[in-house]
């Protein structure tokens, strides 16, 4: 549909489709207020906005917004115009188009709604290899607790019991609870986006972490794990 608004008395003609469009009748008066009570109220500022600048500048008006039509529902409609100014440079006239967009705003609509659908089984399989990931790495240290604990068991049926031992092996539950506590605040800290402090690592505590944590399916494997740090190694910065 075209249309042209004479801004000086403020009369907007429309040809009957540009008029259909916003639910306007053939014999209905259109003005700059009549044009805006038939947007979508949160599309008003926008397009006022670009309307106005349109007026104060040489920049095209170009914008799209949304119209209430009569029988309740919406439509998308895109607009392109242009002032036309007198000798003085203000502006006198506007012409310009209006076209329907509402199937392709629709399509839009349904492109980001299976978008999300794919971002959701996205995640949902993201969470389902965490999920392996955190029960793979709690997997040595709850099991090495529980060895712990039957151990611990078996030292107390001694008469007397081995204190030094069970200092020894209280120490390493303790040392599995904390290992198994840092891999949960590291999975949370990577699920709420929490910003990471970078801090000096010793590269040889790293690779005793590693082996903790390996030693299990090692052994059951019966692989034999040798490791041959240098003793001067420097610090590195990480988490």
């Amino acid at each position: 549909g075209m249309w042209t608004w004479d801004v000086g008395h403020d009369t907007i003609w429309a040809t009957s489709r540009a008029r259909a469009m916003f639910g306007f009748s053939e014999s209905e008066h259109i003005n700059r207020a009549r044009f805006f009570g038939a947007l979508h109220r949160d599309d008003r500022e926008p397009t006022k906005q670009a309307l106005d600048d349109a007026l104060a500048s040489d920049v095209g008006y170009d914008v799209e917004y949304r119209a209430h039509l009569p029988e309740g529902r919406i439509r998308w409609i895109a607009a392109r115009g242009q002032v036309e100014r007198d000798r003085r440079g203000e502006p006198i006239l506007m012409r310009g188009v209006v076209l329907d967009i509402s199937a392709r705003r629709a399509t839009e609509l349904e492109l980001q709604r299976l978008h999300s659908e794919l971002a959701h089984a996205s995640r949902v399989s993201m969470m389902g290899q965490l999920a392996s990931a955190l029960a793979h790495e709690l997997s040595q240290p709850l099991g090495a607790i529980l060895r712990n604990t039957e151990a611990a068991e078996l030292f107390l049926e001694h008469d007397p019991p081995d204190l030094d031992e069970l200092r020894a092996i209280m120490a390493d539950i303790r040392q599995d609870d904390q290992r198994a506590g840092g891999v949960i605040d590291r999975l949370r800290a990577l699920l709420t986006r929490r910003s990471f402090a970078p801090r000096e690592l010793s590269v040889s505590e790293e690779l005793a972490n590693v082996l903790a944590l390996v030693r299990s399916d090692s052994t059951t494997r019966k692989v034999a794990l040798e490791t041959d740090v240098a003793s001067d190694l420097p610090l590195v910065m990480g988490d």
